[in-house]
């Protein structure tokens, strides 16, 4: 016995249309059936899954489903409190004909939606039948296969129509029209069925019907996407060592294969593509597509996504440049002297440390050491506070900090200041002579 699945939301802030009725808006709640084709026919000898989902979970939430031509756990009524976000029932249809409606309500309120299921008589093989080579294909190529079907010659009726989700349904002339007529000479009629690579992993019903819903002949496909490592691989390349210096980049490659999509998206977290931009899309072509990404100044992971849409693949390769060390630093103060009375924040003067280096930027984040001593009876005795700590370069190259002192600074001599750096050939430093004024 085969059965469809219907989906029923319970959504916030929302307003959807289904089945030509308008929900009722109570408070910020309400309720959205849908099912998985546009109008469901279903067979009498079929049953179909309805699924709610709750929006969030409440023990004093009730659901009611209340049913006519047909019923869920035999009962033309239901009312029951979820366990869980979800919630899943089975519709089993009457013997008759014809429509059924499904309403699904929260107990309390206003709350509601209906979907609408046409009821058919299966179509016995000897009216109606069709061959299929496989009921399963794949989405990413909008891979098509061609199947026979078979209305039997002596029965009246020779309208048939499609209904199919996953696709469209042609002939050797293109996509067939709303309704086709089968011949009475042998009853064969040849089709071709294409998938649609918009479409998400999932059963999709086709359904023919005979005349004006007299018969159906009905068969579930499974619709899927190639694995990942079919379709979309990433690699890194470099020319000799990249470092973090603004300017220096790596190339990434995407190989796609056993997909239809004609560009590629990159983005990036950081760093940028030859646009300027953290994002790029680019033509597919032969399969193969590289771009170069032009690093930041972070020493950190550069994550690079490649993303495929229709249907839907990305994959993302990182790489962590290195560190760019500078070749020379200056410190430079706002002023050559401070107060031995200059002990808090408000009177703390900037102290500004610049670094350099012939090609490319400093990297921003590197540590920088910073102290401030005199030296008292030949003993090295340190003071005061920097602000900012700990200090690193930023994307200016510099360092800006300010330094006030603290009790005990000797007046009338000298403070010294220093800071040091890792460089390209060892540490770097340089050393500041501040006066202490006398009170």
């Amino acid at each position: 016995m085969k059965a469809f699945k219907i989906a029923i939301w319970v959504l916030l802030g929302l307003t959807i249309a289904t089945c030509q009725k308008e929900p009722e808006r109570v408070d910020q709640d309400f309720i959205q059936i849908s099912t998985s084709e546009d109008s469901l026919n279903l067979n009498l000898n079929s049953t179909a899954e309805i699924t709610v989902n709750l929006k969030s979970y409440s023990p004093t939430t009730k659901v009611k489903f209340e049913i006519t031509g047909g019923t869920i756990d035999g009962k033309t009524e239901v009312a029951l409190t979820p366990s869980d976000t979800v919630l899943k029932k089975i519709f089993t249809p009457d013997s008759n004909v014809g429509k059924a409606y499904i309403t699904v309500s929260i107990m309390g309120s206003d709350i509601s939606d209906v979907v609408e299921i046409v009821k058919v008589n299966p179509a016995p093989p000897s009216v109606i039948s069709a061959t299929y080579p496989a009921t399963s294909l794949s989405i990413n190529q909008a891979e098509q296969m061609n199947f026979q079907l078979y209305l039997n010659p002596e029965f009246a009726e020779r309208s048939i129509s499609f209904t199919f989700n996953g696709g469209s349904i042609h002939d050797a002339n293109g996509p067939v029209a709303a309704n086709i007529e089968i011949n009475a000479a042998d009853g064969i009629w040849n089709g071709i069925i294409k998938t649609d690579s918009t479409k998400s992993e999932g059963y999709y019903p086709l359904v023919i019907t005979v005349g004006n819903n007299l018969y159906t002949h009905q068969t579930n496909f499974w619709l899927y996407k190639e694995d990942i490592a079919n379709v979309l691989s990433l690699s890194v390349t470099t020319t000799g060592t990249v470092f973090a210096d603004g300017i220096s980049t790596f190339n990434v490659e995407a190989q796609v294969s056993n997909h239809n999509a004609s560009q590629i998206t990159f983005t990036t977290t950081k760093g940028t593509f030859s646009n300027n931009q953290t994002t790029i899309s680019l033509p597919i072509s032969g399969g193969i597509i590289s771009t170069d990404v032009i690093v930041s100044q972070e020493v950190t992971a550069h994550s690079v996504t490649a993303q495929l849409n229709n249907p839907a693949y990305s994959q993302t390769v990182t790489f962590t440049p290195s560190a760019s060390l500078p070749e020379t630093m200056s410190l430079v103060p706002e002023a050559w002297s401070i107060d031995s009375s200059a002990t808090s924040q408000s009177q703390a003067i900037a102290l500004h440390a610049y670094f350099d280096k012939v090609t490319g930027n400093v990297s921003s984040g590197l540590n920088v050491n910073a102290e401030a001593f005199q030296m008292l009876g030949g003993v090295k005795t340190s003071f005061g506070t920097f602000t900012g700590i700990p200090l690193s370069t930023d994307t200016n190259e510099s360092v800006t900090t300010s330094y006030y002192g603290s009790t005990g600074m000797y007046p009338d001599s000298t403070l010294y200041i220093v800071f040091a750096a890792q460089g390209v050939s060892g540490t770097l430093a340089d050393t500041l002579s501040l006066y202490v004024n006398g009170q």
